[in-house]
């Protein structure tokens, strides 16, 4: 799915252990991009995606007992699909991110 703000979260809620890894597939939108990835209000990563390019993401979690939120950010303004001759595309592009798994 495409991000249609900077800012996606998930919610976690371990079962039992506390250490995980995120994995997910990231494409950056006609050019590089930068994801800051937080775990409960705290920056854990920062991963630099190559544009146009599917980019696998592994990221090691320390869950908290309860909810958890994972919040991944880009700072770089989206651009228009049409920039890649999607002329009837009028949505504003930053990040794809698909393929989405917690695991212990």
């Amino acid at each position: 799915r495409w991000l249609k703000s900077e800012h996606a979260a998930l919610t976690i809620y371990p079962c039992g252990q506390t250490r995980y890894t995120l994995q997910f597939k990231a494409d950056a939108f006609a050019q590089p991009r930068t994801l800051k990835i937080s775990l409960n209000g705290q920056t854990i990563s920062t991963v630099n995606l190559p544009a146009d390019q599917l980019t696998a993401v592994h990221i090691p979690l320390t869950l908290q007992a309860g909810s958890n939120e994972v919040a991944i950010d880009t700072p770089e303004p989206p651009l228009p699909a049409s920039l890649q001759g999607a002329k009837a595309d009028a949505r504003q592009l930053r990040i794809n991110i698909g393929d989405v798994s917690v695991l212990p």
